[in-house]
């Protein structure tokens, strides 16, 4: 058996640290040996207690208004000599990160570790950053992308030579979205009739991930419609290092206020019930401006929600315009309020919807498919 240190940046739950997750537990027991290594507090450290998972945080300061005060620089420099000598120890024969951020925070002992490493590009990038790219070329041994979007982007703005990267979609328990409530739950925590339609969308808060989009087409809708109320699920992650992602929370709960909103839209913050919320909905939008793959497109799908994106990174990757889910111009509100109409008054096709983009996430995307292949990068890394 051999042992792999997977290294988060994150303390609390975003898409990565989810699909983390569910790596750790489909993981091949009798094969793989798995420690945690998290770089943060929060829930995340949490989560992994609470499944049983071997875990270890060596905490970073990244607050912006602290991260050159003396004393942090001090505690974040004593931070990476623990990380490097956690990388040296013998016991671990890979090392795996789970973001592109921990390319970064961890530089310097990533460079000097001789294990061979895997890595996870969950997200593009906005800048050519050289630590990453000297990563990928010299110390990662398999480089996987959620996306082809994702990939390409590495490739161009990166100059990475593109047979070095993998694409590998994350995967799908389906046994966990059969087991969620036939209905679930919602409608009844939110005191709402049973014949209300519900839309939902399930998104950290991000100035990309298209809350304003969502809820100016929510506006359109409910001009002429009253038997609609609007859900988002989702919370404000790393805060203190992005403390902008507090402040676009602020301006959604804001513009939410509008007499045209206020009784028919929903914040219901981060939930572990991801699979009994998601039955709820009639549709689960997902309006990001340029979505690095779309998971909960694929949940949504597994739980029987007909689904609609923007037509931008790499979720025309995950939906097939009118054979598995609806597509729209990425920030385009008016043309996303006529698609959820359709969607709500024509039957046929929700149920079309349905049908195909289960057998698509059943037939493509199911989690053993998906851990089979990452295994055999494991092996073939440690080769």
């Amino acid at each position: 058996m051999r042992t792999i240190l997977y290294i988060s940046s994150a303390g609390d739950i975003g898409g990565a640290e989810v699909s983390l997750l569910r790596i750790l537990k489909h993981l091949d027991r009798s094969r793989f040996r798995p420690v945690v290594l998290s770089c943060r507090q929060g829930l995340f450290p949490r989560r992994l207690a609470q499944e049983q998972v071997e875990h270890e945080v060596i905490p970073f300061d990244l607050s912006l208004n602290r991260l050159l005060h003396p004393a942090s620089l001090v505690r974040n420099i004593l931070s990476l000599w623990r990380v490097y000598s956690r990388l040296r120890d013998e016991r671990f024969a890979l090392v795996c990160c789970n973001d592109n951020l921990t390319l970064k925070l961890l530089f310097l002992p990533l460079v000097f570790c001789r294990k061979p490493g895997v890595c996870h590009l969950r997200n593009f990038e906005t800048k050519r950053v050289w630590m990453i790219r000297y990563l990928l070329r010299h110390r990662i041994a398999r480089t996987l992308a959620v996306s082809h979007a994702v990939k390409n982007d590495f490739v161009q703005r990166m100059h990475l030579d593109e047979n070095t990267i993998l694409v590998l979609h994350m995967g799908i328990d389906l046994d966990s979205f059969n087991r969620a409530a036939a209905l679930g739950t919602l409608r009844t925590e939110l005191h709402l009739d049973h014949n209300v339609k519900l839309v939902g969308m399930i998104a950290r808060f991000d100035v990309w991930k298209g809350h304003f989009c969502f809820l100016k087409a929510a506006q359109r809708v409910l001009r002429h419609r009253k038997d609609v109320h609007f859900v988002i699920i989702g919370e404000v992650t790393m805060h203190d290092l992005f403390p902008r992602f507090l402040r676009y929370k602020h301006e959604v709960l804001e513009y939410a206020k509008h007499p045209d909103l206020r009784d028919r839209i929903h914040f219901l913050g981060w939930r572990e019930d991801v699979p009994s919320a998601l039955k709820s909905l009639d549709i689960l939008v997902c309006p990001s401006e340029n979505e690095p793959f779309g998971l909960v497109l694929l949940e949504a799908s597994a739980a029987g929600v007909p689904v609609v994106g923007s037509n931008s990174g790499g979720i025309p990757e995950i939906i097939r315009h009118r054979s598995n889910g609806l597509l729209f111009k990425p920030g385009d509100d008016y043309e996303l309020a006529k698609t959820m109409e359709e969607l709500l008054d024509d039957n046929e096709l929700r149920s079309r919807l349905i049908a195909k983009g289960y057998e698509i996430v059943k037939t493509h995307h199911s989690m053993e498919r998906f851990m089979s292949m990452l295994e055999g990068v494991y092996e073939k890394a440690m080769a």
